[in-house]
């Protein structure tokens, strides 16, 4: 870098939303080992320093040797809005102007609105999906969710520690009508819903992983209903049912009418006595 200039790294984000920011520089034992980024977002500006004669984790290393990313931070960014990075060479010594990566974080959703310190955090799952554009990641905290869901976007939405989906009436507790969404590690009671437990109507490319969908009652008519859908993957899924005591009528297991490519892989059924798996293509 030249003695009184900058680098300035301006991306066009894809949407608003907080990103990581981690930097990337070659290091140098005549580095500064202070060299200011300045970091331009929805909230002011932000200047963090870097030491340059160490790597990411704050090590020697040999000359000219890269230093691996480190994080600046997390901050809030707005496409059209000019934020960026800029880092500035005034410093005496040779300035490493290298990388810079922006990562979208995912939402966070904690019924207690606590997220373990996380931004943005939610504490109903559907702000978070109606917040989120195709392909964000949403992690939803231990908890009990009085919610019915309904996703349209192409999610990865995951579960720490298997929360639970319970909603206390509604027609599904879960509809997926998107492409591309992965739903894992979440426990789903579909004791109360009028009609499924996961309704998949009509969506393409979604995974449904490690899931425990149960019924106490009658009410619903399947726990997984797919229809109009094409490459389905169902794995290592529990679903439990009200027990062998009730009628034919009472909720099937899971269920695909005109599917396409459909793989279930480990799924375990229990006390769902008429029409376990029943699939028509």
């Amino acid at each position: 870098a030249v003695t009184d200039q900058t680098a300035t790294w301006a991306p066009v984000f894809p949407s608003s939303g907080v990103y990581e920011v981690l930097v990337h520089w070659c290091v140098h034992s005549a580095r500064p080992d202070a060299v200011p980024y300045t970091i331009t977002h929805a909230n002011g500006s932000t200047v963090v320093t870097v030491n340059q004669t160490k790597n990411a984790a704050n090590a020697s290393s040999g000359d000219f040797t890269p230093s691996g990313f480190m994080s600046l931070g997390k901050f809030n960014f707005t496409p059209s809005l000019g934020h960026n990075v800029m880092l500035d060479t005034s410093d005496a010594g040779d300035v490493s102007a290298d990388a810079v990566r922006f990562v979208k974080s995912p939402l966070f959703v904690d019924d207690d609105g606590i997220c373990g310190g996380n931004t943005p955090c939610y504490t109903t799952i559907q702000a978070a999906i109606n917040d989120a554009v195709d392909g964000d990641i949403i992690v939803i905290y231990p908890g009990t969710y009085d919610e019915n869901i309904v996703i349209t976007k192409e999610l990865r939405i995951s579960g720490t520690s298997m929360p639970k989906i319970f909603p206390s009436g509604g027609t599904d507790a879960v509809k997926i009508n998107a492409d591309n969404v992965i739903f894992q590690n979440l426990e789903i009671d579909a004791s109360n819903v009028g009609e499924q437990g996961i309704d998949v109507d009509p969506s393409n490319n979604v995974e449904l992983k490690n899931l425990k969908i149960t019924s106490s009652s009658s009410s619903p008519d399947h726990l997984i209903f797919l229809r109009d859908s094409t490459n389905i993957l169902v794995y290592d899924t529990e679903l439990t049912g009200p027990g062998s005591s009730l009628t034919f009528a009472d909720p099937q297991g899971l269920r695909g009418e005109n599917v396409i490519n459909v793989t279930i892989w480990k799924i375990t059924i229990d006390d769902i006595p008429n029409h376990a798996i029943d699939i028509l293509f």
